[in-house]
């Protein structure tokens, strides 16, 4: 939370001002920059493009997947137990 904050605001106040005001390193706000998703990440936003597919589906009554949905990661449906 800390460090997307800092992200949102880095061109608003100086750096280090921002890492001493949240008590974090800038090490690790860099080291925060570099990291790749985790694999929660990358689950809620699967399960949100789900969501939003059968969304349309219903609201528009569409039969098919449009075609910008084809070459997303959601090629069939898939059973999906959610629980947060």
């Amino acid at each position: 939370m800390k460090y997307a904050f800092i992200k949102n605001m880095r061109l608003i106040y100086p750096l280090p001002v921002m890492c001493r005001v949240l008590s974090v390193s800038k090490s690790g706000y860099y080291a925060w920059l570099i990291r790749p998703p985790s694999k929660r990440k990358i689950e809620e936003a699967r399960l949100s493009l789900e969501i939003k597919l059968a969304h349309c589906q219903v609201f528009f009554n569409l039969d098919k997947i449009p075609y910008f949905c084809k070459s997303s990661s959601v090629s069939k449906p898939v059973n999906c137990f959610c629980s947060q």
